[in-house]
């Protein structure tokens, strides 16, 4: 058990007893591992940020290399 597991059958265990107490905590445990499971899933991880900013800077260049031919076009086209 880690601290805050102690802590947490401690406080329970003069309440529900010692064997009740365990299984409560157990349970906490289990519950909070799968919301994080959960939870880790659907969250960027610094990689996927660093990934999604080349793709943005990508297509910043791609668009203003699209602009600057339009724009060179349009005054030659004269």
């Amino acid at each position: 058990m880690v601290v805050s597991e102690i802590t947490w059958y401690n406080a329970l265990k003069e309440k529900l007893g010692e064997q009740l107490a365990q299984t409560v905590v157990e349970g906490i445990k289990e519950t909070v591992k799968e919301e994080v499971n959960n939870k880790k899933d659907s969250l960027a991880s610094k990689q996927d940020i660093a990934e999604a900013k080349v793709d943005i800077m990508r297509w910043m260049f791609g668009v203003f290399a699209m602009l600057m031919l339009a724009i060179i076009g349009l005054y030659f086209k004269k």
